[in-house]
């Protein structure tokens, strides 16, 4: 299991609004066509948390990585509030 607490400490409460809004968005739309901007911006948060750990947008495989990571944290935002 992840411990998320320790990378929401690192953000505001717009940017985990924003994350939020982004994984909803990716979670609602279609899966084959991926909103890139939402896609984009969770890649934005990952380079922020993990300079050093660079995943490229373009790898499938690093796309489903990044976006498990932030549904998993967003999902213990809400169960936490």
């Amino acid at each position: 299991m992840v411990n998320t607490k320790q990378y929401t400490d690192k953000l505001t409460y717009e940017e985990l609004s924003e994350i939020s809004e982004a994984v909803v968005t990716i979670h609602e739309g279609d899966k084959e066509n991926v909103d890139g901007d939402s896609m984009r911006l969770l890649f934005k948060y990952w380079n922020f948390l993990w300079p050093r750990y660079k995943q490229d947008i373009n790898c499938g495989s690093c796309r489903k990585a990044v976006l498990k990571f932030f549904s998993i944290l967003v999902s213990d935002i809400h169960d936490n509030g």
